[in-house]
């Protein structure tokens, strides 16, 4: 009887009332909670689907334009140097090497390492078959190798003519200044010779 009382008591219907409404309270914070922690999914697939910005690359073309220079110069740098070494060794064997022996104008030793060569009767003999008109160092063969190695440092382009010829007369004039004067005609003759190859690579005129 006391628990049908108590249920019938308008006090207790009273605290089950303000029991359920605090439940009911906590349950709306539970939820508000629960949807705050929730990740915003369309937030993120919104993101996802973006798509990332392409790197922009440009060309240095100072760069570029300061390496092809330098290796241009370098290329010249060789050939001029394998020029002048070509003319002081394709005069090895002739008058004006002896003419400065006799003159006391420079030694054997000197010679030998300017020239490259080792100075002996054999040699300077050997010298003067290599330097004659269809010799090793003849002016057409030196002409023709002169061009052959213009032509395999450019990579073979005609373009390049131009700068390698002028490689060239830097080269006999650096030549000429080892030599100690004016070069001998063999030396005049190649380099006329190296001059009408490359203009006729240059121009596409080549047999």
């Amino acid at each position: 009887m006391n628990t049908i009382g108590n249920i019938n008591n308008p006090q207790n219907n009273t605290n089950l009332n303000e029991l359920n409404k605090k439940n009911k309270s906590n349950g709306s914070v539970d939820e508000k909670a629960k949807l705050q922690e929730k990740p915003d999914t369309k937030a993120a697939d919104y993101k996802s689907n973006e798509t990332p910005a392409k790197a922009s690359y440009k060309p240095d073309m100072d760069k570029v334009r300061a390496m092809k220079e330098e290796t241009d110069q370098r290329l010249i740098d060789l050939f001029r140097d394998t020029v002048k070494g070509g003319a002081l060794k394709q005069l090895g064997g002739l008058r004006g090497y002896l003419q400065r022996l006799i003159n006391g104008e420079s030694t054997e030793d000197d010679l030998a390492l300017e020239l490259g060569i080792e100075i002996t009767p054999e040699a300077i003999d050997k010298a003067k078959v290599d330097v004659a008109e269809d010799g090793y160092w003849g002016a057409k063969a030196t002409s023709d190798r002169f061009l052959e190695f213009a032509k395999a440092l450019s990579g073979g382009d005609p373009g390049k003519a131009d700068m390698l010829l002028d490689a060239v007369k830097a080269g006999y004039k650096e030549a000429e200044a080892i030599w100690g004067g004016e070069l001998p005609s063999l030396s005049k003759e190649t380099l006329d010779l190296t001059i009408k190859k490359f203009e006729a690579w240059r121009d596409g005129k080549e047999a």
